[in-house]
């Protein structure tokens, strides 16, 4: 952790690319039912989300004033580390949901892109299309489903290179492009 440097990943690097202002939360080995080695049982990235310092529950919650309007959750493969063959754990697609949710209430001004690792697991996608496509159909601002590039993940501890996260930022920016103003193009 001492020699991460997190403003070079893809979320900061879009940030700059669009002349705006970011928040990060992270926290490496979070999934959103399980978590890598079995770390931190009964945590997920969504009881994580509102805490100033995720390895410090009892530090001081984040200001609720904050009123982004894009939103990028990138899905790792914290869920799908474990097991023989790597699938899918139960609950997953109601986990990606609830989080969702928890962003559109948060937000509910923001564009949100969730955008999955590239690790091919039966279901995800499926899972991932059905939580977009029911938050679509309600209304408000577009929620999409972004193809993540291939990634190498050379970095330490199996996370995405410099030229992962370049490749990321570039799918994020793409994705924006096709959306309507104040994103991209107005579509037809």
């Amino acid at each position: 952790f001492a020699a991460t440097d997190t403003s070079l990943g893809f979320g900061p690097a879009l940030a700059r690319d669009l002349g705006a202002d970011y928040r990060l939360v992270a926290r490496s080995g979070m999934g959103l039912v399980r978590n890598y080695g079995g770390v931190d049982a009964g945590q997920s990235l969504s009881s994580l989300y509102p805490l100033a310092l995720p390895s410090d529950p009892l530090a001081q919650a984040l200001p609720l004033d904050w009123s982004p309007r894009l939103v990028v959750l990138q899905l790792g493969s914290n869920d799908l580390s474990e097991g023989d063959p790597r699938e899918l754990p139960p609950g997953y697609g109601e986990a990606a949901d609830g989080l969702l949710r928890q962003l559109r209430g948060l937000y509910p001004g923001a564009t949100l892109l969730a955008m999955p690792t590239t690790e091919p697991v039966a279901g995800r996608r499926a899972a991932l299309e059905a939580v977009v496509a029911a938050l679509t159909a309600e209304g408000g601002p577009p929620v999409v489903l972004v193809d993540a590039p291939e990634t190498a993940l050379t970095a330490c501890h199996w996370h995405p290179s410099l030229a992962d996260h370049a490749a990321m930022t570039q799918a994020l920016e793409q994705t924006l492009a096709r959306l309507p103003d104040p994103w991209g193009t107005a579509t037809p």
